[in-house]
């Protein structure tokens, strides 16, 4: 039986899955958006991993706020845990990312918009 996943905090789909983390040790849910990727808290078993994704803070903490241009990089916080960020326009228009997704998808994102 599958479990009962929330969305993903950082872009709202309903595309995620429970996997094994990257040491193949823990299990963490994952966004499987293309162009978000966020990875939940890892966790030594199933039921942990679950409820850390389904357990969210009731506002996102920004913990830190840098300016480029016209873009605007947030630090945020939804899981209690430091390192996924928020790149946005003067729109609101944006996307989330890891930190270890950070610098590949700051530099595709700027390539794209200039």
């Amino acid at each position: 039986m599958e479990p009962d996943l929330l969305p993903c905090p950082f872009c709202g789909t309903s595309n995620v899955e429970l996997v094994l983390s990257g040491d193949y040790e823990h299990w963490q849910v994952a966004c499987m958006q293309e162009d978000c990727g966020n990875d939940g808290p890892e966790a030594q078993y199933k039921g942990t991993a679950v409820a850390l994704w389904n357990t969210r803070k009731e506002t996102t903490l920004i913990l830190e706020t840098i300016t480029i241009g016209e873009y605007t990089i947030k630090n945020i916080n939804p899981f209690g845990e430091i390192g996924n960020f928020w790149i946005e326009n003067t729109t609101g228009e944006g996307f989330s990312v890891s930190s270890e997704k950070m610098r590949n998808s700051i530099d595709k994102f700027f390539k794209e918009e200039f």
